[in-house]
């Protein structure tokens, strides 16, 4: 599955700190992935970036739905909002 994570949308969304990403991980571990990663028709992440990079550590494939907007600036107030 080819998908990318865009720099420039990584830096609008908060980072977790290793403590909440390890627990992530443990929780997409045990219980599975329970929301798809949202991608735009290029399969750049809008939403899930923190899911995607556990997923791709545990070897667990992700499900991912498609969200296409009007402009690059919706894209990335959604992306904003997500987060």
């Amino acid at each position: 599955m080819n998908i990318k994570i865009n720099p420039d949308y990584a830096k609008l969304v908060l980072p977790l700190c290793e403590g909440e990403y390890q627990e992530l991980k443990q929780l997409i571990k045990h219980n599975g992935l329970w929301h798809p990663i949202t991608v735009n028709k290029k399969r750049i992440v809008l939403d899930g970036q923190h899911r995607y990079k556990a997923c791709q550590e545990l070897g667990i494939q992700t499900r991912i739905e498609y969200k296409n907007f009007g402009s690059i600036l919706q894209e990335k107030l959604f992306v904003i909002d997500s987060g």
